[in-house]
């Protein structure tokens, strides 16, 4: 079976057929050569980390504004591959064309012409024969780490990099420990980040080293550190209630923290770890009639944008894909910087195009800078991204259930 796709700059349009159904080869087919070979060595990347290392890809370039030319080569691709399946699900309005004046001319082959929509992930017939290629009971999907790969991205793991993407081990009592941090942090998140913002500077110039769970410092250097020093006896009496510190004090000379185990210190040594495992845990725990309604959540996603340490990065703080459908959001536990906005648009475009969608999360709506709440949400609305508001007043059920909706294009 030989597929022919035509070059779209959503890349996911170029390959979903092939994750439905991987064929012996691929035709694709553009107007630059050097865009065609880097996409297919992508393309040729992603499928051999699926097992697939031996299908063909074949690069064809044509002028796309010259209609004979297409036409002209379409038919050198039917006339030499005889199991020819044409793609439409990428492409410009011209190639559609000539496709339908190739259907017309070759109407006594069996030449197959189909469309996946990449929302419902049902291939549709383009051709009138009921016959659609696709394997019974298969929907294309991506992870997070394919998906960036395929825009040229690299996502960097912690076990790259060091304090990059982590990969947690989820188990139920990670779950159960989320949901109870979270449960503290939801009582009053303006204090709450005041006060992990002190347990971050106490990490960060701690007598005893990066790797202890034990964390003593001058109080000084704390005060120094800390963006907005605080010492609330009653949060920290909290968590050391629940056991997740072991111990603290602080006699206005020295302060020292020792939490219960390194997630925990992850968890409470960065402000919006909270909300951001949060959304995290519930996510993964969205279900449907098909099952989990996510196939890969990610958080604290570091994308290196072209694979080059040390050059332009950016941070998600969470990124989940529904099939091939990639889902970006921002967590904002605090005050929302103006430029959030924009971050989170550009890198959703880099990687996700068109089929990217794009959500703010926050608890409550304070700005850093000049802005109004009209004003927020008028940038939002114009950037297409969904703003979800007071979000500690959530049970883990209204969790899911709002979370479950985020990958789905209302516009469709």
């Amino acid at each position: 079976m030989t597929y022919v796709e035509f070059f779209d700059k959503a890349t996911v349009e170029n390959v979903c057929a092939c994750l439905a159904q991987a064929p012996e080869r691929v035709v694709l087919v553009g107007h630059d050569r050097d865009v065609v070979a880097e996409h297919i060595a992508r393309y040729k990347a992603l499928l051999s980390g699926r097992g697939y290392a031996n299908v063909e890809f074949v690069p064809r370039t044509v002028n796309p504004n010259k209609l004979d030319d297409i036409v002209e080569l379409l038919s050198d691709i039917v006339e030499n591959y005889d199991d020819c399946v044409i793609d439409l699900t990428g492409g410009e309005d011209l190639v559609l064309v000539a496709v339908g004046i190739v259907k017309e001319r070759y109407a006594y082959k069996n030449v197959q012409f189909q469309r996946l929509n990449l929302y419902t992930n049902r291939m549709g017939d383009c051709d009138g024969d009921g016959i659609t290629i696709m394997a019974s009971g298969t929907e294309p999907s991506l992870s997070v780490a394919e998906n960036v790969a395929l825009y040229g991205g690299e996502v960097v793991f912690d076990e790259t990099r060091r304090n990059y993407t982590p990969q947690w081990n989820v188990t139920e009592s990670l779950v159960r420990d989320v949901r109870r941090i979270w449960e503290v942090c939801r009582q009053n998140a303006k204090d709450w980040n005041k006060q992990i913002g002190t347990l971050k500077a106490l990490s960060g110039c701690c007598m005893e080293g990066d790797g202890s769970l034990k964390t003593t410092a001058a109080l000084s250097a704390v005060q120094g550190t800390a963006t907005a020093y605080l010492w609330d006896y009653n949060l920290l009496q909290t968590l050391y209630m629940q056991g997740f510190l072991l111990a603290y004090s602080n006699d206005f000379r020295t302060v020292s923290v020792t939490y219960r185990d390194e997630f925990v210190k992850a968890m409470l040594t960065m402000e919006g770890r909270a909300l951001e495992m949060k959304v995290f845990v519930e996510a993964l725990a969205c279900k449907d009639a098909k099952g989990a309604v996510y196939n890969d959540v990610l958080n604290g996603v570091v994308i290196d944008w072209d694979g080059v340490e040390g050059t332009a990065e950016n941070e998600i703080d969470v990124l989940l894909m529904h099939g091939i459908i990639p889902v970006f959001v921002s967590c904002k536990n605090g005050t929302i910087e103006k430029d959030e906005v924009y971050k989170l648009n550009a890198v959703s475009q880099r990687f996700g195009t068109k089929y990217a969608k794009r959500v703010l999360v926050s608890t409550a709506m304070a700005f850093a800078r000049q802005d109004t709440l009209e004003e927020f949400k008028d940038r939002t609305e114009s950037l297409d991204i969904l703003l979800v508001t007071d979000v500690h007043t959530l049970s883990d059920e209204q969790w899911q259930a709002e979370i479950s909706t985020w990958w789905k294009n209302t516009k469709e």
